[in-house]
């Protein structure tokens, strides 16, 4: 598990619907969740769900565009990141690419 040491403790404890889906701890000994499959999705739809299926950024002197992604913010490539609710917000094509990669499109 990168940033973290896999728990198996913390793992089955939490339950996860897909057995892919993991709890870590950072060196800090804080946790990092990794979620896979239907946990990701449900992640996904909890975080539409509570923006009202809109993008955070809209309103801020530039245009949205394109479909709705999640955006992590820490993003899950730095060790801060984390699949929580807490750290996810729903952001269109064009504002997602301007927070993650400075106007730059990566893996989209």
């Amino acid at each position: 598990m990168r940033f973290a040491r896999f728990s198996s403790e913390l793992t089955e404890a939490a339950s996860f619907k897909d057995s892919r889906s993991m709890i870590g701890l950072r060196f800090d000994g804080t946790e990092r969740i990794v979620l896979k499959g239907e946990d990701k999705r449900d992640l996904h739809a909890a975080c539409m769900e509570r923006d009202g299926y809109m993008c955070v950024d809209r309103g801020n002197g530039t245009v949205c565009s394109g479909p709705l992604h999640m955006s992590h913010w820490p993003a899950m490539s730095k060790s801060e990141g984390s699949d929580i609710l807490s750290q996810v917000s729903t952001r269109c094509w064009v504002h997602h690419v301007r927070l993650d990669f400075h106007n730059s499109p990566a893996h989209f």
